[in-house]
């Protein structure tokens, strides 16, 4: 029977708003020996479920797969995640014989753990074994390189995380209308990439539309802008050292080259991908360099260019990633039919089955962490047992088994990893116990 971890909290007096938003703001809330409880009979995902307390007034929530637990909050590790039990659990009207008020308007927030299909895996085995990381610790990709340290997509982004220890980064690249590849990710869709509006302060419209000395000698980032998780202070002061502005591809991957780093060139702009071939080739990086989009044909524009394979393991020697945000049923044929050598899922979408689904087809697997707009939007409005990518966050995607990881902060999972290997992983800043009601035993979360 599976059980679900949720944490202790008595609400006391306080007043709370159900229809407040989610924010990183700490709450004043207090932890008792009470414990929200877990109930089989409820679906969690009605929200016009009946809810009800017991008599001690702890809240019972149903289980999406069933059994009852509780769970001591001990460890400050789990503090951080007590503001967000405040808006999204529904509240026990203590002056209205228990019944429950309920946010109508808001959807219930759903388990991570659940929707990956690892509520096993993660709440009821030990540390070390439920997540098999011992034989199969994933890849450490940085998304634009290390965007919470440095600006994105530059060439200080991918040096600062090659120092933190990633083995791979990802960046995004267009063909700009004088013929040069640069490096850069910008606003829009994925239909309609490369937009500057909010990203410059000073130029408007599509990268698209500029030369490569326009760009390098105008350009002005938005310090403020949201998407660039480093902040104000990092970009003025890269500014003051010259090193504020969007790169060439080549200047990129020269650098690469001389750290061994693995690029997983994102083919961003439209009719990428023989340039972008011609340059890796020229600069003799095959074994450097993966190639990935959105947009199939691009990948598939590669693999028929480039077909080999290797006559000792028969893979492929030149690597392409098949990008989906929302899976379709057929992704495996899409993928398949595009020459791919790994699909690249959304890291909510990277389903338990989907990873295994990926494997039996002989491709490799990587979860994709959305931008930091997108992942405060996600753990404010979708799960309510994670934080933004913090280690719970990792952990649980990990237990899919998904091979590679590209995120925005890789170097909490560089740090996380490089314990596990030191067999410290279950030191008191990350764990947990849980008493099962219906058990004499307790097992470890992580």
């Amino acid at each position: 029977m599976v059980m679900n971890p949720h944490l202790n909290l008595n609400r006391g007096n306080t007043n709370i708003n159900n229809d407040d938003t989610l924010d990183n703001t700490v709450h004043s809330t207090s932890l008792s020996s009470s414990a929200i409880s877990l109930d089989s009979t409820t679906d969690v995902s009605d929200v016009s479920s009946s809810y009800t307390s017991d008599n001690n007034m702890n809240l019972v929530i149903p289980s999406v797969t069933g059994g009852i637990a509780t769970a001591d909050v001990n460890d400050q590790s789990l503090l951080s995640h007590i503001d967000q039990y405040q808006d999204i659990l529904p509240l026990v009207d203590n002056n209205s014989h228990n019944k429950v008020v309920k946010n109508k308007e808001r959807p219930l927030h759903k388990s991570l753990a659940s929707t990956l299909e690892v509520e096993d895996i993660v709440y009821n085995r030990s540390p070390l074994t439920s997540f098999g990381l011992n034989n199969n610790q994933p890849i450490v990709c940085g998304h634009r390189g290390a965007l919470y340290s440095s600006l994105e997509n530059t060439r200080h982004a991918f040096r600062t995380a090659s120092q933190i220890g990633c083995d791979e980064v990802e960046l995004d690249v267009f063909l700009l209308k004088c013929g040069t590849l640069c490096v850069f990710h910008g606003d829009g869709t994925d239909q309609n990439p490369g937009l500057l509006d909010d990203y410059s302060t000073n130029m408007k419209g599509s990268i698209l539309d500029y030369t490569y000395e326009e760009l390098r000698s105008k350009m002005q980032f938005n310090k403020f802008h949201q998407e660039f998780g480093c902040g104000p202070s990092i970009i003025h002061d890269l500014e003051k050292r010259g090193e504020c502005y969007i790169p060439t591809l080549e200047e990129v991957l020269r650098d690469a080259k001389e750290s061994n780093l693995v690029v997983k060139i994102e083919l961003k702009g439209p009719n990428t991908a023989l340039p972008t071939l011609d340059l890796v080739e020229k600069l003799d990086m095959v074994h450097l360099c993966h190639y990935s989009s959105f947009n199939l044909s691009q990948i598939r524009t590669i693999r028929e260019a480039r077909p080999q394979r290797s006559s000792l393991t028969g893979e492929y020697v030149y690597k392409t990633g098949a990008l989906f945000s929302d899976v379709p049923e057929n992704y495996i044929d899409l993928a398949l039919d595009a020459g791919a050598s790994e699909v690249h899922l959304k890291y909510s979408t990277c389903t338990k089955s989907r990873v295994e689904e990926i494997h039996r087809a002989g491709m490799d697997s990587m979860c994709w962490f959305r931008g930091p707009v997108g992942m405060a939007e996600d753990v404010r409005t979708k799960f309510f047992d994670v934080g933004n990518e913090d280690e719970l966050m990792l952990r649980v995607v990990m237990a899919t088994g998904v091979r590679k990881m590209c995120l925005n902060k890789p170097d909490i999972l560089v740090a996380m990893l490089n314990r596990i290997s030191g067999g410290c992983i279950s030191d008191a800043s990350t764990t947990s116990s849980i008493s099962c009601s219906n058990s004499s035993s307790s097992s470890s979360i992580f």
